[in-house]
């Protein structure tokens, strides 16, 4: 039984809940619960690693996503940029920046980097995911994708995204989808989520 672990701590797990199980990239937490009969039994939650996201966006208007072939995936799919903290202590934007580089080759100064969205997973997948908006982003490299990714920049326009998630073509975190599809949905929230993704 593992007592030490590894990941931050998080607000869906209680701090008396003991790791009982340490993988790759998450935990198993179990912890006893008194029941509203004054009955007692054990609860189970996932701990699942922390990750940051980038929304980046340049000069053309455009929006930054990548598509990627994986070993484990039967098929390639899109999506934005990002992905796991390489350590529990990572920093978000530092991540963030991290995995847009590597995997786009694209960057921004560091004053139009704008935390959007953080998520903590659900009531049975505890994690952070943090979606930041990359304002203004240009070429400054090459990609350097991991061994396990095959990655290819794709350039759309914000109703060319929107069609992407209409027809779920783009795969990502459901929360931040949900945002899209109101925009899909709602004139005003359409304009409202275009002139925030834009702003500068």
């Amino acid at each position: 039984m593992n007592t030490n672990p590894r990941f931050s701590s998080h607000p869906y797990i209680p701090s008396e809940a003991i790791c009982v199980f340490s993988g790759i990239r998450s935990e198993v937490f179990q912890w006893e619960q008194e029941m509203f009969d004054g009955s007692k039994k054990y609860f189970e939650r996932i701990r699942y690693a922390d990750g940051a996201f980038a929304i980046p966006v340049t000069s053309e208007w455009k929006i930054i996503l990548i598509k990627q072939e994986q070993p484990a995936r039967k098929k390639s799919f899109l999506s934005f940029p990002g992905g796991w903290f390489d350590s529990p202590l990572e920093d978000p934007l530092f991540c963030a920046k991290r995995e847009l580089l590597e995997e786009t080759g694209y960057m921004t100064d560091d004053n139009q980097w704008i935390l959007w969205k953080t998520y903590f997973g659900t009531p049975n997948i505890a994690l952070h995911a943090y979606f930041y908006i990359a304002r203004w982003a240009h070429k400054v490299a090459d990609i350097t994708p991991d061994p396990g990714e095959k990655i290819e920049v794709v350039e759309v326009t914000f109703d060319e995204l929107l069609r992407l998630v209409a027809s779920h073509e783009l795969e990502h975190h459901r929360d931040i989808l949900s945002h899209f599809y109101d925009a899909l949905l709602d004139v005003e929230k359409y304009k409202e989520l275009k002139e925030f993704i834009f702003s500068k």
